[in-house]
């Protein structure tokens, strides 16, 4: 379950960053524009404003430019990433090493294994 909102999250985002919603969405808007000027030509109306969606009267093309992260929201994700090694350590084993090296003082110098007995 984890990996299909993991993988449907990641083809969103990709979606996103590719810009095709935000050129469909664009698209859309041209073609109203394009049956607005139809239907004024054909009345013999005023001419409608050319390009008048923007992010001030369609919600979605505000969406579309927003930040996808507020200042605020990335302090939250910094103070969770400060949190993180706290919350997943894993548990210290509670038995000793049962081998210290240390360094021979006599002679050239070698390791020498020396069993610990608890």
């Amino acid at each position: 379950m984890w990996k299909f909102v993991a993988l449907l999250l990641l083809c969103v985002i990709a979606a996103l960053a590719s810009g095709a919603p935000q050129y469909f969405h664009e698209r859309a808007h041209a073609q109203e524009d394009a049956a607005e000027i139809a239907e004024a030509l054909a009345g013999h109306h005023p001419l409608p404003p050319l390009n008048h969606h923007s992010e001030q009267n369609c919600p979605v093309c505000a969406a579309f430019h927003a930040p996808l992260f507020s200042h605020n929201g990335a302090l939250h994700t910094m103070i969770a990433g400060d949190w993180l090694p706290f919350v997943s350590m894993e548990p210290l084993s509670q038995q000793p090493s049962p081998i210290a090296r240390i360094i021979s003082c006599r002679g050239p110098p070698a390791l020498a294994v020396v069993k610990l007995s608890a």
